[in-house]
């Protein structure tokens, strides 16, 4: 049979043989058996115009999302990828990726999400630009690969980067002391030491640990920027390291015996609940916690985006304000008065001039 329903999916399929040989079974996209009828005829004339009069292939996005996910494999953001695109192909799934435009990428972009409990809850601006990210990396892999011809403009929500969260050395004892001894008080101590990602430190072997150097490092695969780098262990980095030792034969970090992909928010709540902290506090604040303090002690942003792995200064740009030494020796330039002048003498209560400030 041309088409027929798949027992594991709402939609119609297709499945038929090339003039060329080749066989084609692919989903619609569709339940509507009229409308999966018509994509099947449309789609076996375009083979047949292909390869008996040599016209270029038409991709669709099933395709392109099977080669990206493929270049993807054993990277630190597979997973992410993964899930963004099983939202993609609900809508998508079975089209042409020349169909594939503006208006209908931006109408298709998640909103809500469904909670365990059957909430829906608003998606944050930031959430659904991850989203139209991986649809753009998606939509520009397949252009290289000569699929389509150029990738339509995508429309990114305006984001509020207003929100700083970091904590005091204080809230940060009290934050850390108010957590159970174990592995998520280990990885939260570890995160404020290096400033490394949740899952750069989940994934984090013990081949990557050097003991007698005091060093870590952070593989390419498994970093967000795609490059490695080095990490420089302190006192309670080591700490940390030191109690770890003998838990697991490969990972650093495990829970209960058993490596794990995901923080456990609960722990962490309930301890922003008893040190009195901030309850929207997330463990990713842990890094912009150490940055700040990075900023704070005089280091330069360029040494910050080394040892954290930005990519780029952009995103330092939020802690610049908070190291002004560099900044100290140029207010200095700009003086109102030279000296101050006493009550009793002549200059007192005259506005002097302002001294000739040289670029």
């Amino acid at each position: 049979m041309s088409i027929y329903k798949h027992p594991k999916s709402p939609y119609w399929y297709v499945r038929f043989t090339t003039p060329s040989g080749e066989r084609v079974k692919r989903s619609t996209g569709t339940s509507d058996r009229q409308a999966a009828q018509e994509y099947h005829d449309r789609l076996k004339a375009e083979m047949w115009r292909q390869t008996r009069l040599g016209e270029s292939p038409t991709y669709i996005f099933d395709q392109a999302a099977l080669e990206y996910l493929k270049s993807l494999e054993g990277r630190s953001n597979y997973r992410n990828a993964l899930h963004h695109i099983a939202h993609w192909n609900e809508h998508f799934s079975g089209a042409t990726l020349c169909s594939l435009t503006t208006d209908a990428i931006d109408a298709a972009c998640p909103t809500h999400k469904i909670t365990n409990s059957g909430d829906r809850l608003p998606l944050k601006p930031a959430t659904k630009n991850r989203f139209l990210a991986t649809m753009s990396k998606l939509l520009n892999d397949a252009k290289r690969r000569g699929w389509i011809d150029s990738v339509p403009f995508i429309r990114k929500h305006r984001e509020d980067n207003k929100r700083e969260t970091f904590l005091t050395p204080e809230q940060a004892r009290s934050l850390l002391n108010a957590m159970p001894i174990g592995w998520m008080r280990d990885v939260s101590e570890f995160a404020l030491s290096t400033g490394m990602r949740a899952g750069e430190i989940l994934s984090l072997e013990w081949a990557q640990v050097d003991q007698d150097r005091c060093v870590a490092s952070v593989l390419a695969s498994k970093a967000k920027s795609g490059r490695g780098r080095a990490i420089p262990l302190n006192q309670t980095a080591m700490a940390v390291i030191a109690r770890r030792k003998g838990l697991h034969k490969r990972f650093v970090f495990t829970a209960a015996g058993k490596r794990t992909h995901e923080i456990d928010r609960r722990v962490l709540v309930r301890a922003l609940a008893d040190a009195n902290l901030d309850p929207s506090f997330r463990f990713h604040d842990f890094r912009h916690t150490w940055a700040s303090w990075m900023a704070q002690s005089g280091v330069s942003t360029h040494v910050m985006m080394k040892l954290g792995g930005w990519s780029s200064l952009t995103m330092l740009d939020r802690y610049a304000h908070l190291n002004v030494d560099d900044l100290a020796r140029y207010a200095k330039n700009v003086e109102l008065c030279a000296h101050q002048p006493s009550p009793n003498s002549q200059e007192f209560g005259k506005i002097l001039p302002m001294p000739n400030v040289s670029g």
